[in-house]
């Protein structure tokens, strides 16, 4: 039986990024869940498996990623998952908060490659 392939929660608005995201990161083994809002994310982390790893666009409708970011981390069940930040925006952010923070555009293949340098730095601190 093969490993379970680690799980993935991409948060992204932008309907083709989020296809694309999706496909790149599924064909490198990942599983991906998706969420096209704010809302939509905090539904799946309340109510399911918890995932490896959070992508997550900050320019969302109704909850930003910044909330959502700030749920992640205050909630005991959510806190330890490193999240991955993707953003359009020139606005200087607390990149201390993030496992990483990337600028878009972004290729799907970079955006793959820093999900594996996270998760492998979260298994070798003993996070994931």
């Amino acid at each position: 039986m093969s490993p379970a392939r680690p799980l993935l929660l991409l948060v992204e608005d932008d309907l083709p990024l989020r296809q694309l995201y999706k496909l790149e990161l599924e064909v490198r083994g990942y599983t991906v869940r998706v969420a096209a809002d704010g809302d939509a994310a905090l539904e799946m982390l309340a109510a399911g498996r918890q995932p490896a790893l959070v992508i997550l666009d900050l320019g969302l409708p109704r909850v930003s990623g910044l909330n959502v970011a700030e749920e992640i981390s205050a909630q005991p069940a959510t806190s330890a998952i490193p999240v991955v930040v993707v953003t359009a925006s020139a606005e200087d952010i607390d990149e201390q908060r993030f496992a990483r923070v990337l600028r878009k555009p972004i290729a799907p293949e970079v955006l793959s490659d820093v999900v594996e340098q996270c998760l492998r730095s979260a298994r070798i601190s003993g996070d994931v």
